[in-house]
């Protein structure tokens, strides 16, 4: 038995899930960028203490010395110390970048605590030093001190940085719609703003990594190099140590540790789609048809035409003849004959006449039949963002399906199926950049039909399995939200037509009907699928509109009895599950004397 089901598709498998944006990235250097540097890591300080030949010191250290007083201590330092110096201002750089400064007074000395964040180099190799060229090498911070003519020092903070502005630029050009700020506080680099995608979210910390890890400042700070904590010095431009010379092997900037990505980028916005589908679809059908039965029994001949398909015409006929003896002449007498016919007609048809006492009947069918179906089917259904979503209203309706019996000579056993039919919805949504939806949207609307169904014998009748018929249509489309797009469409026409003709009589022109049956079908669909898909957030309490039926109340007992209502019109509830048990409606009189009437109260004497 063929079967009159469609396939039933399943939901659609949801996305793999993507990776969540990370927060917090540690850059660590690539392995080339350690590749010869090993030579130049930071080596420890020994100091060579010379043995004592002399037997004035002794073997063990003396025990420990006696705690002095806060105030002796306050006594000798500020007998000691005449100032502490701290940066009085601040210069910005960029690592592998340098800045010119130009004093107004000659300097004699210059003291920069740490060269491997940044150094100095004098421009002008004189002794009135005015050009200063300040660069940039490690990310960190160090202070560099002038000294003029007059021996009064000015300290400055140099913090050396990765170019943020230059790295914002060049992030938000080549992402439109994203508003990214980059900063960095000591070693981390950190990512305000916003963007409009997860996607852009992840290849813009690609590009943030790649630019950080080719930066000049952070191939320094890998490459851990060690330097001497050199001054430049002295009036006549000889390069010395502060004051008398600043030796020591200080490690470059943060020592190697790398810098860490603090990434603070949100994604605003709903995160959920709601996809409006609108399926139509107009059915129109035209049915034409124009045939002719006719009877004519006037005296004893019959004669007419059942072409036509129309009611019921027929005749039925008997003859007989016979001959007498021969005459003295020896001829035979004439041949005595019989005949008699009798001819029936049925009404049937559209138009239908009989004429002269029945003798003409006449049935004629002339028929114009139209038909109008329309569908419409509006499902709405909310997603997240990358996950799939399925919407059913519909049903199962049972059909039967012959097994065969495992027992040899057995009979079939009649097993119960069951499809399912209705309004179904299955789409997957994602969110690009621009508020752009990509959807993969699947809609179905089928509903049970007849003429796709099948008919099989059982027992002593037949049963009729209805088959289903389908709308549907499967894609993936980008459009932006609360644009429309029709996803698919179909216009069909089809023309059966249909002739039965006496040969001859039924050809010729305006007596032709009279002897033939003709008939023309015309079915004409047209269908349409329009999806809108919209951004969406969840609503407040108050903003909750009203849903369908919640102006719908039970008419009480006067509007059932009296005016036949089947739905109250005075705008309350009535409930008439315990309606019965208060029909006067006073028990609300007596719970408010119970809670707002204070003391004894009651009928009065």
């Amino acid at each position: 038995m063929p079967s009159p089901l469609p396939r039933q598709d399943a939901v659609p498998p949801p996305p793999a899930p993507g990776l969540g944006i990370p927060r917090v990235i540690p850059i660590e250097p690539l392995p080339g960028q350690l590749q010869g540097q090993a030579r130049a890591a930071a080596r420890p300080k020994v100091i060579q203490l010379r043995r004592d030949s002399t037997g004035l010191v002794p073997a063990r250290p003396p025990g420990p010395t006696p705690r002095r007083s806060n105030d002796e201590v306050a006594r000798d330092v500020s007998n000691l110390i005449e100032k502490i110096q701290e940066p009085e201002a601040e210069i910005a750089l960029v690592a592998g970048e340098c800045k010119v400064v130009q004093t107004k007074r000659t300097l004699t000395r210059l003291v920069v605590s740490n060269p491997l964040v940044a150094d100095v180099e004098l421009l002008a190799d004189q002794p009135e030093a005015r050009l200063l060229n300040v660069t940039g090498k490690s990310f960190g911070t160090t202070s560099l001190t002038l000294w003029d003519e007059s021996n009064r020092p000015v300290s400055f903070l140099v913090r050396v940085t990765v170019d943020s502005k230059e790295l914002e630029t060049r992030v938000n050009q080549a992402f439109p719609g994203a508003q990214v700020k980059v900063r960095q506080v000591g070693s981390q680099i950190i990512l305000d703003g916003q963007v409009p995608e997860a996607k852009m979210m992840s290849d813009i910390l690609q590009v943030v990594q790649a630019a950080i890890r080719t930066s000049p400042g952070f191939r320094a700070m890998t490459g851990g190099m060690t330097g001497g904590g050199g001054a430049m010095g002295g009036a006549g431009g000889g390069m010395a140590g502060g004051a008398g010379g600043m030796g020591g092997g200080m490690a470059g900037g943060m020592g190697g540790a790398g810098l860490t990505i603090i990434n603070r980028v949100v994604i605003p916005g709903p995160r959920q789609v709601l996809l409006h589908v609108k399926i139509a679809e107009l059915n129109r059908q035209a049915l034409r048809q124009i045939g002719v039965n006719w009877l004519d029994t006037k005296g004893r001949s019959i004669i007419g035409s059942s072409a036509g398909g129309v009611g019921g015409v027929g005749a039925t006929a008997t003859a007989s003849h016979s001959t007498e003896a021969s005459n003295p002449i020896g001829l035979l007498s004439p041949v005595t004959s019989t005949f008699n016919a009798t001819g029936t007609a049925t009404s049937g048809g559209e138009l239908f006449g009989v004429f002269n006492s029945g003798h003409f009947s006449l049935f004629i069918n002339a028929l114009r039949a139209n038909q109008l179906a329309k569908i419409l089917a509006e499902p709405n259904l909310v997603a997240l963002d990358g996950q799939p979503a399925r919407f059913l209203v519909g049903g199962n309706f049972p059909y039967p399906v012959p097994q065969s019996s495992s027992i040899p000579g057995g009979t079939a056993v009649v097993t119960i199926q069951f499809a399912r039919f209705g309004t179904i919805l299955n789409f997957i949504p994602q969110i690009l950049a621009n508020d752009v939806i990509r959807l993969d949207v699947e809609p179905v609307v089928s509903n049970l039909d007849n003429a796709y169904g099948y008919t099989y014998p059982s027992g002593s009748g037949t049963v009729t399995v209805p088959g289903i018929a389908e709308r549907s249509a499967r894609t993936i489309v980008e459009l932006r939200e609360g644009q429309t797009l029709a996803i698919a469409g179909l216009i069909q026409i089809q023309t059966t037509a249909s002739s039965n003709r006496i040969p001859g009589l039924g050809d010729l022109p305006l007596v032709g009907p009279w002897f033939s049956n003709t008939s023309v079908m015309s079915v004409e669909t047209e269908t349409m699928i329009l999806v809108t898909p919209e951004l969406v957030a969840p609503l407040d309490k108050n903003e909750v509109t009203e849903a369908p039926g919640d102006r719908v109340y039970q008419p009480n007992d006067a509007e059932f009895y009296l005016l036949g209502r089947m739905e109250g019109k005075l705008g309350r509830e009535f409930r008439a599950p315990i309606a019965d048990q208060d029909p006067l409606r006073l028990m609300k009189h007596f719970q408010s004397e119970q809670q707002w009437v204070l003391g004894p109260h009651g009928y009065a004497d």
